[in-house]
């Protein structure tokens, strides 16, 4: 039974891509689009998928090129205690770390989770880092939801979505110079700055959401960026339908609606779809178990519209494999120039302004750099720079 649904979702898929990339040539060759769609990079490895040292060498040989070849940014996490992530407990640190060695990229959290932190503390770290990079950073931040992170502030995770715009508030005075007044030893007043002074006068914030339209419209009411995924949680339509809501509130409110809407995904470009699916195959499939351990087999299996009840060890092994086939073939810059070019197009024609790839699910280092090389051929050709 599982075998056969995976067996015809593949083919479905398959034919589907087929027909997008058609639709692309036919309509979107002869016009070329003038606005630029900006390209950088995201790191969320994972614990065990390959030596650490290897993925921090990925990671920085990564940044290196992407700094040297245009790239608009490099993102990564904060995850506490988990495998899935957990190269990146502390994004301000892996951020002076890359501010040390680039000269031109964005330096981004995706993303800092508030509700556990003093904002105190993180105006304080990203104004250092601000300082380090020239005024190149920018933090994506997020209510949070997994419970191994809130272990520093157990007191905030009910409220977490709440606390996160109250501290993102306090953060942005901090950053803007204003003092804050606290409680400090013995019951003493304190009446607080942060030193040092950052570089940019206004902390760049983009606002981390899935499909939640409560979140986007958050946003939009404020005036922020907006940082999303295209994963299961959320198709291309929805993500329009969300691109909409946010517009409209941008709006709304005053804003100008010329705000960054940036869109991690999976990427690893080759000559060949075949060739490409072969070689990442086990490194995905491993990559998206360790996932699977994070969210719960269920979960996933809720994403991909699977009934995951009463499943056996096999069962679940066809689950990853079932996840391999849809990422491949939907939502993913996995394959050829050419399977890829129809969905940047797509995302462009719907408001994305910028794409985070994410390079580092367990291929080899030199492979992954290969690849970028294609990705860097794609950027130039997306946004006509031959």
């Amino acid at each position: 039974m599982m075998k056969s649904q995976i067996d015809n979702e593949v083919i479905k898929l398959s034919e589907e891509r087929q027909k997008l990339y058609e639709k692309y040539l036919e309509n979107n060759l002869k016009n070329k689009k003038t606005k630029t769609l900006k390209f950088g990079l995201f790191s969320f490895s994972a614990v065990g998928i390959k030596s650490k040292q290897e993925s921090y060498d990925l990671l920085f040989e990564s940044v290196k090129y992407a700094d040297q070849n245009g790239f608009s940014s490099i993102w990564t996490p904060e995850r506490h205690f988990d495998k899935f992530g957990g190269l990146y407990p502390n994004p301000a640190v892996i951020a002076a770390s890359i501010a040390a060695i680039t000269d031109n990229i964005n330096i981004r959290t995706g993303s800092t989770v508030l509700p556990i932190h003093n904002p105190l503390e993180t105006a304080e770290s990203w104004s250092m880092v601000d300082n380090i990079s020239n005024g190149r950073i920018g933090l994506g931040v997020a209510p949070g939801w997994h419970p191994s992170d809130f272990v520093y502030s157990p007191s905030t995770y009910v409220n977490r979505r709440e606390v996160l715009f109250e501290r993102l508030e306090t953060l942005e005075g901090l950053w803007s110079g204003n003092r804050l007044k606290i409680t400090g030893v013995n019951n003493t007043t304190e009446n607080l700055k942060i030193y040092p002074e950052p570089i940019q006068k206004e902390l760049p914030i983009w606002i981390t959401s899935s499909n939640n339209i409560k979140t986007w419209e958050r946003a939009g009411e404020l005036g922020k960026n907006v940082l999303t995924a295209l994963l299961g949680q959320q198709t291309i339509e929805e993500l329009a339908n969300n691109i909409k809501a946010y517009k409209s509130k941008l709006l709304e409110y005053g804003h100008d609606d010329n705000k960054e809407i940036t869109v991690m995904i999976h990427t690893y470009l080759g000559r060949s779809n075949e060739v490409v699916k072969t070689e990442i195959r086990d490194s995905f499939i491993k990559y998206l178990k360790v996932h699977m351990e994070q969210y719960r087999h269920e979960l996933l299996g809720k994403e991909i519209k699977v009934d995951t009840l009463g499943f056996s060890d096999h069962d679940e092994d066809s689950l990853a494999i079932f996840a391999f086939e849809r990422y491949f073939n939907d939502r993913t810059l996995l394959g050829s120039k050419e399977k890829c070019l129809p969905l940047l197009e797509e995302l462009r024609g719907i408001g994305v302004t910028e794409i985070a790839s994410l390079i580092d699910f367990g291929m080899p280092n030199n492979k992954v750099l290969d690849s970028l090389e294609i990705l860097n051929e794609l950027k130039q050709e997306v946004n006509n720079e031959f």
